[in-house]
């Protein structure tokens, strides 16, 4: 993908291989408000629903098992994934 580009996030959509970020801190703020905009302020809060949105192909159930999953590897609840931030 690109550099500082750990989430393989593509925000560069004219020129996804072009999707690198200038260092951690800007990819991380970057995604975080990516998932805040097209999802949590959508008031889509649990794993499902922003899988749902996320991708609705025929290859999708696998990848909603992963991500609850690994969510649960993690510690975190799958049902709630809001998070509070400062606006």
């Amino acid at each position: 993908m690109g550099e500082f580009n750990a989430w393989n996030w593509l925000w560069n959509r004219k020129d996804p291989s072009n999707s690198a970020f200038t260092r951690w801190e800007h990819g991380i703020q970057s995604v975080a408000n990516g998932l805040r905009r097209l999802y949590l302020d959508l008031k889509l809060s649990d794993g499902k629903s922003i899988y749902e949105k996320y991708c609705d192909g025929p290859g999708c159930a696998h990848g909603l098992k992963n991500l609850e999953s690994f969510l649960n590897e993690l510690g975190a609840d799958a049902n709630n994934l809001e998070f509070p931030c400062k606006k």
